[in-house]
């Protein structure tokens, strides 16, 4: 009984170390500082992702060395534009100038993701089989229930 103990302080505490390496893993940058942030929508953006714009604009976000980009923008219509770049073993997948247009509430935190799908755009876990590159936007950290998908070559 007190190894079986043992061994979940232990997993209790990687989870823990890992929860803090990704949580500081992101950088934050914001768009405007004049704009309270309840009137905001926080990104987190793969790094697999570069943005290129914002509505319009070019934008050269600061990226955290362990992967994800924090975005604060202001809530409503949104249009970014970004390139892939993501090598999964052997394998690299790029993808140029895609477009994703969404309108972001105030108060909600967003994760823009690389992930497979299947022809009729929902989520895989895998690559395996016959699987289409895409963009997954979630709300916090629900990857397996992404609210919009969108396939890209």
């Amino acid at each position: 009984m007190e190894n079986k103990m043992r061994i979940r302080v232990f997993f209790v505490f990687v989870l823990s170390v890992l929860c803090l390496l990704i949580s500081c893993g992101t950088t934050n940058n914001v768009y405007d500082e004049d704009i309270p942030l309840e009137k905001t929508a926080s990104l987190v953006i793969s790094g697999d992702f570069t943005v290129k714009t914002y509505n319009g604009i070019s934008v050269k976000l600061k990226t955290s060395e362990f992967g994800a980009t924090g975005f604060r923008i202001p809530a409503g219509s949104t249009t970014l534009v970004m390139d892939l770049y993501s090598k999964i073993g052997n394998t690299i997948y790029r993808g140029k100038d895609i477009e994703l247009k969404y309108n972001f509430l105030a108060g909600t935190e967003y994760r823009i993701w690389f992930g497979f799908l299947d022809a009729d755009g929902n989520y895989k876990g895998s690559n395996i089989g016959k699987t289409y590159l895409g963009l997954l936007l979630c709300i916090g950290k629900d990857y397996k229930n992404p609210i919009y998908t969108m396939m890209f070559s």
